[in-house]
């Protein structure tokens, strides 16, 4: 029967996350939440901390969607995903763009902003919560801050419709291709955890820049179409991975209490 020592550190490897990574106690630093020391004991805010990260990871996802949708339901103009950029929806103004000789007005631009924020925002309540299980790798670092960078960029888009301020919109919307980055880069820090999980991030990554690229080199393509093929991907992902610690934490703590029976 194993220890609770044992069960714990193995949910604690990122949620499980399929086993992805290689993680024993000698992978957590001196300053985790929860080291070898406490892992037996009083770990009950570390399983916290576990949960609330993956909600966060899920709930960021599923605001920035329903946000969009409803600002989209209430678009005045015929609404275009293929055509029409994701922003649109967060104009505060009902008026034609002249450079793009574009009428734009979403009565709900409220619900798209709202979501920008809150993706944002949940972004990085996650990882600071998940950070004591996150992979401990060279490019996996670099991808944490890059994903917190991420996560402003869609806190400042939320705050900043192009129409109202449309430099600090642009700055904000940098946050797809670093997003894109920061997903490569963890992918590229597990891939010796032999599982698919590496090879997964790094196709979002890959993907969410190759429609980056395809926004401006083949407008023809759609600029709405590509720009969502660019953002979509690591929200995706975030909320799968959210999904899954959840998961695996429900599973752990069930076969927990299974052993707990049987000792």
């Amino acid at each position: 029967v194993r220890d609770r020592s044992t069960r714990w550190r193995d949910a604690r490897s990122v949620c499980g996350l399929l086993h992805a990574l290689p993680f024993s106690t000698a992978n957590f630093g001196p300053h985790d939440m929860a080291t070898r020391d406490t892992l037996p004991g009083s770990n009950t805010t570390a399983r916290v901390r576990l949960v609330a990260g993956a909600g966060c990871w899920i709930l960021g996802p599923v605001a920035w969607f329903i946000g969009q949708a409803i600002a989209q339901a209430a678009y005045v103009a015929p609404y275009s995903m293929v055509t029409k950029y994701v922003s649109v929806l967060g104009a505060a103004r009902c008026e034609t763009q002249a450079a793009r000789n574009l009428y734009v007005c979403s009565p709900l631009h409220d619900a798209a902003n709202i979501g920008f924020v809150a993706l944002g925002v949940l972004t990085i309540a996650g990882l600071l919560l998940l950070a004591p299980v996150w992979p401990r790798s060279r490019g996996a670092a670099w991808g944490f801050g890059l994903l917190l960078l991420f996560g402003a960029g869609k806190i400042l888009v939320g705050l900043s419709p192009e129409d109202v301020a449309l430099g600090r919109h642009a700055l904000g919307s940098l946050g797809i291709p670093v997003g894109s980055v920061a997903v490569l880069l963890v992918g590229s820090g597990i891939r010796s955890g032999r599982s698919y999980l590496g090879a997964a991030s790094i196709g979002v990554g890959a993907i969410g820049l190759a429609g980056f690229v395809l926004m401006f080199a083949a407008p023809g393509l759609g600029v709405g179409a590509m720009e969502r093929v660019a953002d979509y991907p690591l929200p995706i992902w975030m909320a799968v991975l959210g999904f899954v610690c959840l998961w695996h934490r429900t599973r752990s703590s069930a076969a927990g209490g299974g052993a707990d029976r049987s000792a």
